[in-house]
């Protein structure tokens, strides 16, 4: 099954960068927001109208919980985002250590309350926790990818948006063959080997990006691509269906709230790794434009830009191989949901 909600992961990020790239181009870069509003709202009326409702399972909101995590997580998440566009300052670190501390208080409050949250016993099951931060590392690692060879095809070889999104379409096209077979794989075999192989094939890709140069052929690109999408089209299914299927059923919604909310922390850190390490070798400010596909670096400042871009991949890198040696260290895996439970 998760090797199908990864086709929809794949055809929907393949037809977002197309039309991301489509917008930029030829409108303008600020309506790339604008076309997130009616996208949502369909989105919502689809899920109203066609997902069914599930087993309600009795519970209470954990209200000292949620306001202590979102605050900490707005925190960082504000934190980082002023760290990628004004550098590290005093009160961004403040922030960043408030939102630490209340971080270590929520999960205190987890401990203490009826109802929490996030219970904190679910990590006693070695597979989930291990999956769990297996994701996170993989959106810290890797989107920060696509970040960088982004701010590298607009920047320094002159492409647009939409040629760029051109070029990264192949691994999009991989991810979406390939993840209902490598789902179906992950169930006969377990997540462990193809989670792990999907992310080592990830850092895979990442050696072929740093091949590229000033003047090197595209087809690097496209190599690395189709690498990163067939890792990705083994990572994805095996160790979402890794979280869900040794989740305790009474947790299935905690689970998979909580593997998203990794995730998107994992982006967050991406999007500050990737902006932070260019920005070494040019201001902050031309680094968004290039970004944004709006701005190209010329003469002596490509190649000191490339300097940089190889430095932030070898960081990338190795936070993927950390994420594979979680993955690898999860374990062996029996698939029988019915059967875990939370010991007290």
């Amino acid at each position: 099954m998760y090797g199908y909600t990864a086709v929809g992961h794949n055809v929907g990020a393949m037809l977002g960068i197309v039309l991301g790239g489509v917008i930029t181009t030829f409108i303008g870069w600020r309506y790339i927001f604008y076309i997130n509003v009616p996208i949502g709202i369909f989105a919502i009326y689809y899920a109203i109208k066609f997902i069914n409702r599930s087993t309600p399972v009795r519970n209470k909101l954990d209200l000292p919980g949620m306001s202590t995590l979102g605050v900490a997580l707005i925190s960082i998440s504000y934190a980082g985002v002023n760290i990628s566009t004004s550098g590290i300052t005093t009160f961004n670190l403040a922030l960043m250590g408030f939102g630490a501390l209340l971080i270590l208080l929520f999960i205190y409050i987890e401990t203490k309350v009826a109802k929490p949250l996030l219970p904190l016993k679910v990590f006693r099951i070695k597979i989930l926790s291990y999956s769990l931060f297996a994701s996170f590392f993989q959106s810290l690692g890797f989107l920060a990818v696509v970040f960088i060879i982004i701010m590298y095809l607009q920047g320094v070889r002159g492409l647009s948006p939409f040629d760029s999104a051109l070029l990264l379409l192949p691994g999009y096209v991989i991810g979406s063959m390939l993840g209902p077979y490598f789902g179906r794989l992950a169930d006969r075999i377990g997540s462990r080997i193809p989670a792990t192989v999907g992310l080592l094939m990830m850092a895979g890709a990442i050696i072929v990006y740093s091949l590229i140069t000033v003047n090197s052929t595209l087809y690097i690109v496209l190599v690395a691509s189709g690498i990163s999408g067939t890792g990705s089209s083994m990572f994805f299914p095996a160790n979402n269906s890794a979280v869900m299927a040794n989740s305790p059923k009474e947790l299935y919604g905690m689970s998979s709230g909580f593997l998203r909310t990794l995730a998107n922390i994992g982006m967050l850190g991406s999007f500050v790794i990737s902006v932070s390490i260019a920005s070494l070798s040019v201001p902050r400010s031309v680094a968004f434009e290039v970004f944004a596909g709006v701005g190209k670096l010329v003469g002596g400042v490509s190649t000191s830009f490339m300097s940089g871009i190889h430095y932030s991949l070898y960081v990338s890198m190795a936070i993927l191989l950390f994420g594979a040696f979680l993955s690898f260290s999860r374990g062996k895996e029996e698939r029988r949901s019915s059967d875990i439970t939370v010991k007290s």
